[in-house]
């Protein structure tokens, strides 16, 4: 079905204030209120998701519409075989309302009122809208941890990898992975994994949680930890299968936009690129 540039303008205007109304509701414990506010929201958006020939999506910001420009869509894809999986002729359309917000409160009440299926399912569809959400993909992770569903934590946790380019997410989901090899009682793999945690955390709070696990495993396991050599979190990281620093292919991609935008002169770009590449060039 077809509707009209208006209507389509008309069913997102709502989205800020229905977010800004919903987070009022969830500060005041009334989820179920939220969870109808957004699930109404959420339906009149979906309705309107593909327009014609074009597909709206909502990033946060530029490098993951490039990511799933480049490296999911396969609309950029060279080879043919990655071409038969493209949406033939859809334009990628990315709208600034923060269309995921809607699924990430609804997601987040829905657990509150203990509906786990509900919330995982709310939050996958969230992706829809933008595969790389990292709120998204922690607050499924978060679930799969509250749940004790360690299979499910490490596989979601490896799948947020694949689109992270900030530190602050990168020593979050080695922090994930150390909680679930804590939970398998790998030792070895779990103080890998906080170490790697505190080598790219950014904030006084990521090197408190990360140290606070490590100190967990002491009392747990009964032994003291030294910081492992970079040697053996090499060996460590081959055996689980634990990557180190972002995906090599974002990076290289990342740096090629930087050198892009200083050919070009794009000054907010060489600043935005830059800003990415540096934090991962003195890997641990």
């Amino acid at each position: 079905m077809m509707y009209g540039k208006q209507e389509v303008a008309n069913a997102f205007s709502n989205v800020e204030a229905v977010c800004d109304k919903a987070k009022d509701l969830l500060d005041k414990k009334e989820y179920s209120e939220a969870v109808a506010l957004l699930k109404e929201e959420i339906k009149k958006v979906k309705k309107f998701k593909v327009y014609g020939y074009e597909e709206y999506y909502a990033f946060d910001e530029m490098f993951q519409f490039e990511i799933f420009v480049n490296f999911i869509s396969g609309i950029n894809a060279k080879s043919n075989k990655k071409k038969k999986h493209v949406k033939m002729a859809t334009n990628v359309i990315w709208r600034a309302e923060p269309i995921t917000d809607l699924y990430y409160y609804c997601g987040y009440a829905l657990v509150e009122l203990g509906e786990f299926e509900q919330a995982l399912n709310t939050l996958r569809m969230g992706l829809e809208w933008n595969p790389c959400s990292m709120d998204l993909r922690f607050e499924r992770i978060n679930i799969f941890r509250n749940q004790g569903d360690i299979e499910n934590l490490h596989r979601e946790a490896k799948e947020a990898y694949k689109y992270v380019f900030r530190p602050q997410h990168l020593t979050r989901i080695y922090r994930d992975r150390g909680y679930g090899f804590i939970e398998e009682e790998k030792w070895d793999a779990a103080i890998a994994s906080y170490f790697l945690s505190l080598a790219f955390a950014v904030d006084d709070d990521d090197i408190e949680r990360a140290n606070g696990e490590l100190g967990y495993i002491e009392e747990t396991a009964g032994k003291e930890i030294e910081e492992p050599s970079e040697e053996e979190i090499l060996q460590i990281a081959r055996e689980y299968k634990i990557p180190i620093g972002i995906d090599e292919r974002l990076l290289s991609f990342a740096q090629r936009r930087w050198e892009q935008s200083m050919q070009n002169n794009d000054e907010d770009g060489v600043k935005y690129y830059q800003e990415i590449v540096e934090a991962f060039s003195d890997e641990a």
